[in-house]
């Protein structure tokens, strides 16, 4: 996996789900993506470091039978396959220059579940930018956070960014998709 990758470079991986859950996400953030007939739902960041690829994500699930807690984590590339099973084909990947360092600095960060019903109210409401920043890291603000140009972009905190705002961005900025 990932063999068509530059092991010099980060990418993001955009997951458009399909679960319950997944589908209520695209539903209440397709506002930040108006231009797409598809909405990501959650994002990764995949690093080349000890001879390995490494997934950085944040996510309330946790899998303690593959030794991964909920929140700021990463893992090998060997773990993604078991972690998503049938859904590595919902990934499209983009090659970003991501801060490797500061995903590493929040790692064991907690999820923000009160951010998620923060940025649907939100999208509801037209008043993006206006909520507080909330204790804990979504998946989308945790790589935000190592990439401070989708920040300036659409002149947001990392909080306020969705999955659906990187999907804007690499469409906006004419990113290509990288075969995984």
């Amino acid at each position: 996996m990932f063999k068509n990758f530059d092991k010099t470079k980060t990418y993001i991986g955009l997951q458009f789900g399909t679960s319950l859950i997944a589908k209520k996400i695209a539903k209440y953030s397709k506002i930040y993506c108006p231009n797409s007939d598809k909405v990501p739902t959650h994002i990764i960041a995949l690093v080349y470091r000890f001879d390995d690829w490494f997934i950085y994500e944040s996510t309330h699930t946790a899998r303690l039978e593959l030794g991964l807690n909920s929140g700021c984590r990463h893992y090998k590339q060997d773990k993604f396959k078991l972690v998503e099973k049938d859904a590595i084909n919902e990934y499209k990947f983009y090659q970003i220059d991501l801060d490797f360092k500061v995903l590493d600095e929040l790692l064991g960060e907690q999820y923000a579940m009160k951010s998620i019903k923060d940025l649907m109210l939100a999208s509801l409401h037209r008043n993006n930018g206006k909520q507080e920043d909330r204790q804990g890291l979504i998946c989308s603000e945790y790589i935000a956070r190592a990439f401070y140009p989708i920040k300036e972009y659409f002149e947001l905190p990392a909080w306020c960014i969705t999955p659906a705002h990187w999907y804007k961005y690499v469409l906006d900025n004419k990113i290509k998709e990288i075969e995984k």
